[in-house]
Order: C-alpha cells, then sequence, then structure tokens
C-alpha cells in the first residue's frame, strides 16, 4: 500500500506509475489542516478522472472524533473509491457505524453511478478499513 498526500497532485500522478497493489489517498495526517478543503478536491478530481491501472484506490479520511470525517465521505464517496480507510485502530463498533453511513450513502444515485471516466469500481461498493494493527480494527468491514 502506497500512500500519497491528498492535496498533491504531481505525487498522485507519480504513484500511479509505481504498480503498488494499492494507492491511499490520504486526507488524514499527510495533509496540514489548512488544506483538508484543497485535499478533498484532489483526491475526487484524481478518483474521476485518472487510471489507477490495476492499483486499489483507496482514501484514508480523518478520525472520527475530528468532526472532519464527515465532509470526507460527502466529498469522496460520489467519486467511487474501492474503499476507506478510517485511521488509527479505532474500535470495530465505529467502524461499523461508518459502514453504515457509507451504506447510507450510496442510496444517493449520484453516488451510486458509474464512474465518469469509464473504470468500473472492482468492489461493489466503498467499505471501512482501519490502518491499525491487530483484532477487528485491521479488517474489511
Amino acid at each position: 500500500m502506497l500512500y500519497v498526500p491528498g492535496d498533491d497532485e504531481r505525487k498522485i500522478n507519480k504513484a500511479l506509475t509505481l504498480g503498488a497493489d494499492s494507492v491511499c489517498l490520504d486526507i488524514e495526517d499527510g495533509v496540514a489542516f489548512n488544506r483538508k478543503t484543497a485535499a478533498r478536491e484532489t483526491i475526487v478530481q484524481a478518483l474521476k478522472t485518472l487510471d489507477f491501472g490495476r492499483s486499489e484506490r483507496l482514501v484514508r479520511v480523518n478520525p472520527v472524533d475530528s468532526d472532519l470525517i464527515a465532509d470526507d465521505l460527502q466529498a469522496v464517496l460520489p467519486a467511487r473509491p474501492d474503499g476507506i480507510l478510517v485511521p488509527k485502530g479505532i474500535p470495530k463498533d465505529i467502524v461499523d457505524k461508518i459502514n453504515a453511513g457509507v451504506r447510507e450513502a450510496l442510496k444517493d444515485p449520484a453516488v451510486r453511478k458509474r464512474r465518469s471516466n469509464g473504470y468500473a469500481s472492482r468492489s461493489p461498493a466503498p467499505s471501512a478499513r482501519t490502518a491499525g494493527l491487530g483484532g477487528a480494527s485491521s479488517c474489511w468491514c
């Protein structure tokens, strides 16, 4: 998995040439607080227009307790990433709540629609995975 700051178009483009199994576009600690909005916009544009090839397209959002995660999800889910990474090994019940929010967002036809660049998603719907070690916090949910 290759993490890339979500506000840096040059690094995102470079990441796509490296053949990583997963490219994780980061909104969390890889992006300064005053660049979060720009990162969301850059990530959405990248997901909609760039060819990630065989790389899984992930987005790491801000922590649940940061008051930024709702804006992160609202911005990136319509661009149909293959998955959402939630940071720092949070408890499974929180991941379940995030997954419920993702499922709710996917009821919106604008979020469900096929990617505008014509590339079909490799997963039926994005889901949350935590960037932690061990237990339920490190699995697909």
